[in-house]
């Protein structure tokens, strides 16, 4: 082999590694955007659950017109929707779809986990109290409702939680495994590099 073949074989080697290194970083590019798109959900949904809280508590004092339940409860329920609201803001506060573009992976996924622990978390404080406020709510029901109406309202109630609960669960559902599939993306790339 002669000089010239050599750097010509060394440059065309450089120029093999420049591509490899733009489609190294084009690809990590797409897979942020599409974690970006991830993340915009889950803060979308986070958003939807802090104003449906909030919208709750008035809507809550209103009906004590319709439905004369204890002022405590109705200020117990009031307090708890306001403690949803601001738990769920702080804890999708702390990472944003820019983030995903901007900080460093590891920080990223840092970041993730605490938004998948702090979910994990509130279920432990949440369905306990779900569970306290919902037969609190039965024994206001039974007091203030004569037994034909009560039982009618029963049902609804039930209907309704169940609902409630179902829409509850699988929304916490997509949002564990959207933090767990951005993760695991995270992880790839890290491996990678």
């Amino acid at each position: 082999m002669n000089q010239n073949e050599l750097n010509n074989m060394r440059e065309q080697l450089e120029i093999l590694k420049r591509k490899i290194e733009h489609e190294e970083r084009m690809g990590e590019k797409q897979i942020r955007r599409a974690m970006r798109k991830k993340m915009s959900y889950i803060n979308r949904q986070g958003l939807f659950f802090v104003l449906l809280a909030l919208s709750a508590i008035p809507f809550c004092i209103w009906s004590r017109r319709i439905l004369p339940i204890s002022e405590t409860f109705c200020w117990v329920t009031c307090g708890f929707l306001a403690v949803a609201a601001l738990y769920t803001h702080l804890i999708h506060s702390k990472l944003s779809a820019e983030d995903i573009t901007q900080e460093h992976l590891v920080t990223v996924a840092r970041k993730l986990t605490a938004l998948k622990r702090s979910y994990t978390r509130w279920l432990f404080f949440s369905i306990p109290f779900l569970v306290f406020w919902i037969c609190w709510y039965i024994r206001e029901l039974k007091t203030i409702l004569s037994p034909e109406i009560y039982t009618t309202v029963l049902i609804g109630c039930a209907v309704g939680g169940v609902i409630g609960g179902l829409i509850g669960t699988y929304q916490h559902i997509r949002v564990q495994r959207s933090c767990s599939e951005m993760l695991e993306q995270i992880e790839d790339i890290t491996k990678e590099s």
